[in-house]
């Protein structure tokens, strides 16, 4: 079965309208939803995200209920809406041990965000959104755009 056509038997649910109305409205709205067990968690965020057309944060308790949360949105056909936003952290920021490849994709969570091309809904924890991050204003300051062929000394980079 489809993803767009497993969703279908979902969108008739009472309080749908509802909560589409509250994220088009007032910016910066929170909605805590009780209730939902499982699935059914990224199955209605999936319905609201494509009926409001409006950014998502996902928070959700740790590591491992934001990876199924996120991989359901990636399986209910939210593939390019949907990013995960890890910890630099391979277990704990307590531990001390940077993942290099979290760290690759929390850059590539927060460049997707800057883009502003279309909404994405982003599925983080709490470990994941403590880490302080660049601004943007910094980012964009110490961006190295380097072509193909050009010769740049190490003294250069590291400045």
């Amino acid at each position: 079965m489809r993803p767009e056509n497993f969703l279908k038997y979902f969108y008739g649910h009472n309080y749908l309208a509802s909560l589409t109305g509250i994220l088009n409205g007032t910016l910066g709205e929170k909605i805590h939803l009780k209730g939902l067990v499982g699935s059914a968690k990224s199955i209605f965020t999936a319905i609201l995200f494509k009926e409001a057309k409006c950014p998502l944060l996902i928070l959700t308790d740790n590591r491992e209920d934001a990876a199924y949360f996120y991989d359901d949105l990636f399986n209910l056909g939210l593939k390019e809406a949907t990013l995960f936003f890890p910890s630099s952290y391979k277990r704990s920021i307590q531990y001390g041990r940077p993942e290099r490849d979290n760290i690759v994709q929390r850059t590539e969570t927060l460049s997707k965000i800057n883009e502003k091309n279309s909404p994405k809904i982003v599925v983080t924890y709490p470990e994941a959104l403590i880490e302080k991050v660049i601004s943007q204003d910094d980012l964009e300051k110490s961006i190295l755009t380097v072509g193909v062929g050009d010769k740049i000394s190490l003294g250069f980079i590291t400045e």
